[in-house]
Order: structure tokens, then C-alpha cells, then sequence
């Protein structure tokens, strides 16, 4: 995995595949988030990667060589003492869960929104559709020249 794959993994992971969500929580503009995730792939500069490791969650070690685990939920005393599990406590576990459903009942409210906003649109082209064919009909051919 790439190092740009690894940052497309944290955005995934942690802000629900939101890139300007990233670059605001690191204090970037989205073009540089952009600049290393999307089709120009990028190197991140140190200062970005230095951002990044300000992210309690994200294991800096991991992003820059791809070894240990991606994330660490370990809290201040544990990474303090240097005793850390590899998993996250079942409360962090409850708190990252409780953030991607969060993060899913919005997805699925604005695609509820936008259906019935393409119903309404359908609905629309429908009438003007019909309203097409009406006024098409009315019209007078007296004035029309013929071909022919």
C-alpha cells in the first residue's frame, strides 16, 4: 500500500471518504488533500504528514512506512507508559461505530432528499412535456409555407 493509499484509508476510516473534512481537521485546503488521494498521486510534504500526525487516532509510523497498525485509540496515559493495545477499548470501539452510523443516516437522508427531488423534476418534464405537445397542436397553419 502506498502512502497515498494510506491517506485515502484515513479519510475513508475517519471521515467517511470526506476529503475536505480531512484537509479542515489537518488545516490544509482540499487542493493539497486532493493533490496526494486523487489522480495526480502526489507525495505529501513533511508539514503535511507532520498535520496529520497531530490526529490522535492516526499511527504516524503506519502512514509513513506502512508497517504497525493504521490507527491507534490508545489514550494520553497508555501512549505515555508505552503500554497500548492493539485493539481500542470497547468504548472508543461504541464511539467510532455511533460516528459511522452518524455518518451513513446522513448519506441516507441526502439521497432520500435528492429522490424525491428527481421525482419532483420527472414530474416537471412530464407536464412540459404534455404542455410541448398542447401548445405544438394549437398552433395555426395558415401561415405555413409549403414545400413543394
Amino acid at each position: 500500500m502506498t502512502v497515498n493509499e494510506r491517506f485515502g484509508k484515513i479519510i475513508r476510516v475517519l471521515y467517511g471518504g470526506n476529503k475536505s473534512a480531512f484537509a479542515s481537521a489537518i488545516g490544509v485546503t482540499p487542493s493539497v488533500v486532493d493533490n496526494i488521494v486523487g489522480k495526480r498521486q502526489g507525495k505529501p510534504s513533511f508539514d503535511v504528514v507532520e498535520k496529520v500526525s497531530a490526529l490522535a487516532e492516526v499511527n504516524i509510523s503506519w502512514l509513513i512506512t506502512g508497517r504497525g497498525e493504521p490507527f491507534d485509540f490508545s489514550n494520553d496515559e497508555e501512549q505515555a507508559s508505552g503500554t497500548s493495545s492493539s485493539a481500542p477499548p470497547i468504548e472508543q470501539k461504541g464511539d467510532m461505530v455511533d460516528k459511522l452510523l452518524a455518518i451513513i443516516q446522513d448519506k441516507d437522508k441526502i439521497i432520500r432528499e435528492q429522490a424525491e427531488e428527481i421525482g419532483q423534476l420527472r414530474e416537471r418534464i412530464s407536464a412540459m412535456e404534455r404542455r410541448r405537445g398542447v401548445d405544438a397542436s394549437d398552433v395555426p397553419n395558415s401561415g405555413i409555407a409549403s414545400a413543394g
